[in-house]
Protein backbone atom coordinates (compact mmCIF):
# COMPACT_ATOMS: atom_id res chain seq x y z
CA UNK A 1 0.00 0.00 0.00
CA UNK A 2 1.61 3.48 -1.11
CA UNK A 3 0.48 5.59 2.07
CA UNK A 4 1.81 8.10 4.32
CA UNK A 5 0.67 8.12 7.92
CA UNK A 6 0.66 10.50 11.15
CA UNK A 7 0.31 8.26 13.78
CA UNK A 8 0.36 9.39 17.52
CA UNK A 9 3.94 7.83 19.49
CA UNK A 10 2.51 8.41 23.24
CA UNK A 11 -1.22 8.52 24.52
CA UNK A 12 -3.35 11.61 24.01
CA UNK A 13 -5.20 13.01 27.06
CA UNK A 14 -7.67 14.55 24.72
CA UNK A 15 -8.93 13.79 21.00
CA UNK A 16 -5.77 14.48 18.80
CA UNK A 17 -6.53 17.44 16.13
CA UNK A 18 -4.96 18.24 13.23
CA UNK A 19 -6.20 21.57 10.97
CA UNK A 20 -4.02 21.00 8.03
CA UNK A 21 -1.56 18.02 6.60
CA UNK A 22 1.03 17.78 3.82
CA UNK A 23 3.68 15.78 2.80
CA UNK A 24 6.70 16.85 0.32
CA UNK A 25 9.76 15.93 -0.96
CA UNK A 26 12.12 18.72 0.03
CA UNK A 27 13.43 18.81 3.56
CA UNK A 28 12.44 21.93 3.99
CA UNK A 29 8.61 21.86 2.32
CA UNK A 30 9.32 24.56 0.03
CA UNK A 31 8.09 22.65 -3.05
CA UNK A 32 4.10 21.72 -3.70
CA UNK A 33 2.49 19.05 -1.49
CA UNK A 34 3.19 15.18 -3.00
CA UNK A 35 -0.50 14.19 -4.50
CA UNK A 36 -2.45 11.10 -3.20
CA UNK A 37 -5.93 9.61 -3.85
CA UNK A 38 -7.87 9.81 -1.34
CA UNK A 39 -7.51 10.14 2.80
CA UNK A 40 -6.85 8.05 5.40
CA UNK A 41 -7.71 7.61 9.20
CA UNK A 42 -8.61 5.40 11.97
CA UNK A 43 -11.71 7.46 13.04
CA UNK A 44 -12.86 10.66 13.34
CA UNK A 45 -15.40 12.41 15.11
CA UNK A 46 -18.83 13.61 13.80
CA UNK A 47 -17.84 16.65 11.04
CA UNK A 48 -14.30 16.29 11.56
CA UNK A 49 -13.50 14.00 8.80
CA UNK A 50 -9.95 12.72 7.88
CA UNK A 51 -10.26 14.27 3.78
CA UNK A 52 -10.48 18.26 5.92
CA UNK A 53 -7.18 17.94 7.27
CA UNK A 54 -5.70 17.30 3.30
CA UNK A 55 -8.19 19.81 1.79
CA UNK A 56 -5.17 22.31 1.62
CA UNK A 57 -8.00 24.85 3.96
CA UNK A 58 -5.96 25.05 7.42
CA UNK A 59 -9.74 25.63 8.82
CA UNK A 60 -11.06 22.53 8.40
CA UNK A 61 -9.43 19.95 10.84
CA UNK A 62 -9.79 16.42 11.99
CA UNK A 63 -9.92 15.35 15.08
CA UNK A 64 -9.81 11.99 16.17
CA UNK A 65 -12.61 9.64 17.41
CA UNK A 66 -10.78 8.38 20.40
CA UNK A 67 -11.11 11.31 23.29
CA UNK A 68 -8.19 9.75 24.91
CA UNK A 69 -5.99 7.93 22.58
CA UNK A 70 -3.81 4.76 23.59
CA UNK A 71 -0.20 4.94 21.90
CA UNK A 72 -0.44 4.31 18.03
CA UNK A 73 -4.58 4.37 18.23
CA UNK A 74 -5.07 7.96 15.72
CA UNK A 75 -4.05 7.79 12.56
CA UNK A 76 -4.13 10.69 9.86
CA UNK A 77 -2.83 10.35 6.37
CA UNK A 78 -3.08 9.93 2.39
CA UNK A 79 -3.13 6.61 0.43
CA UNK A 80 -2.32 6.40 -3.25
CA UNK A 81 0.84 8.26 -3.18
CA UNK A 82 3.45 7.64 -5.61
CA UNK A 83 6.88 6.60 -4.15
CA UNK A 84 6.06 7.62 -0.68
CA UNK A 85 9.64 6.44 0.49
CA UNK A 86 10.96 10.05 -1.18
CA UNK A 87 9.12 12.30 1.71
CA UNK A 88 11.30 14.28 3.66
CA UNK A 89 9.11 17.03 5.09
CA UNK A 90 5.70 16.78 6.83
CA UNK A 91 3.99 20.15 7.30
CA UNK A 92 1.07 20.43 10.09
CA UNK A 93 -1.08 22.20 12.20
CA UNK A 94 -2.26 21.02 15.23
CA UNK A 95 -5.39 21.70 17.03
CA UNK A 96 -4.38 23.84 20.90
CA UNK A 97 -6.63 22.74 23.95
CA UNK A 98 -8.70 25.32 24.65
CA UNK A 99 -8.36 27.87 21.75
CA UNK A 100 -10.55 26.64 19.36
CA UNK A 101 -8.62 27.97 16.51
CA UNK A 102 -8.33 26.80 13.02
CA UNK A 103 -12.18 25.40 13.19
CA UNK A 104 -11.00 23.01 16.08
CA UNK A 105 -13.55 22.43 18.74
CA UNK A 106 -12.02 23.66 22.15
CA UNK A 107 -11.39 19.53 23.04
CA UNK A 108 -8.86 19.05 20.37
CA UNK A 109 -5.35 18.99 21.22
CA UNK A 110 -1.99 18.02 20.19
CA UNK A 111 -0.07 14.87 20.11
CA UNK A 112 3.31 15.64 21.78
CA UNK A 113 4.90 12.79 19.75
CA UNK A 114 4.31 12.18 16.38
CA UNK A 115 5.67 8.84 14.81
CA UNK A 116 5.58 8.84 10.38
CA UNK A 117 4.50 5.83 8.71
CA UNK A 118 5.32 5.20 5.16
CA UNK A 119 3.85 2.21 3.35
CA UNK A 120 2.69 0.83 6.79
CA UNK A 121 5.81 1.01 8.01
CA UNK A 122 7.61 3.11 11.09
CA UNK A 123 9.69 5.57 9.81
CA UNK A 124 10.87 8.31 12.32
CA UNK A 125 9.46 9.95 15.75
CA UNK A 126 9.48 13.41 16.51
CA UNK A 127 8.55 15.26 19.95
CA UNK A 128 6.37 17.82 18.85
CA UNK A 129 6.39 21.30 20.98
CA UNK A 130 3.44 21.51 22.69
CA UNK A 131 2.27 25.31 21.45
CA UNK A 132 2.01 26.68 25.43
CA UNK A 133 3.47 27.23 28.59
CA UNK A 134 2.30 28.70 32.15
CA UNK A 135 3.38 32.11 31.10
CA UNK A 136 2.39 32.67 27.05
CA UNK A 137 0.06 30.44 25.39
CA UNK A 138 1.01 31.00 21.15
CA UNK A 139 -0.95 29.95 18.49
CA UNK A 140 1.26 27.53 16.78
CA UNK A 141 1.01 28.31 13.21
CA UNK A 142 2.93 25.87 11.52
CA UNK A 143 4.80 22.86 12.23
CA UNK A 144 7.86 21.75 9.78
CA UNK A 145 9.04 18.62 10.81
CA UNK A 146 11.70 16.78 8.23
CA UNK A 147 12.77 13.79 7.60
CA UNK A 148 16.22 12.06 8.22
CA UNK A 149 17.83 10.38 4.98
CA UNK A 150 20.92 8.37 5.50
CA UNK A 151 22.65 11.98 5.16
CA UNK A 152 20.15 13.87 7.02
CA UNK A 153 19.26 14.50 10.57
CA UNK A 154 15.74 15.51 11.57
CA UNK A 155 14.97 18.88 12.57
CA UNK A 156 11.52 20.82 13.47
CA UNK A 157 10.69 24.11 13.13
CA UNK A 158 7.40 26.03 14.24
CA UNK A 159 6.24 29.30 13.42
CA UNK A 160 4.24 30.80 15.63
CA UNK A 161 2.18 34.01 15.45
CA UNK A 162 3.16 37.26 16.63
CA UNK A 163 0.26 38.06 19.85
CA UNK A 164 0.70 36.41 22.63
CA UNK A 165 -1.46 36.30 25.84
CA UNK A 166 0.80 37.35 28.10
CA UNK A 167 -0.61 36.85 31.95
CA UNK A 168 -0.70 39.67 34.31
CA UNK A 169 1.14 37.96 37.04
CA UNK A 170 3.96 37.30 34.72
CA UNK A 171 7.10 38.53 35.55
CA UNK A 172 10.04 39.80 33.15
CA UNK A 173 13.79 37.57 33.47
CA UNK A 174 15.69 40.46 35.38
CA UNK A 175 18.85 39.68 33.61
CA UNK A 176 17.39 41.55 30.51
CA UNK A 177 17.76 45.07 30.18
CA UNK A 178 16.39 47.74 28.06
CA UNK A 179 19.39 49.10 26.78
Amino acid sequence: MDSLFLQNAVATTAPWGVSDLSFHREPDCSDAAIGFVQAGISGAQAGYEEAKAVDGDPNTPWVSSCSTCSTGQALIGVIGVCKPEGVRCVQLRQCTLNRGDYGCPLTASRASQISLLVQGQHTFTWRVMQGQTNAVTPALEQELLSVPSRRRRATLSAFVDVSYQVQSDAVVNPAFSSR
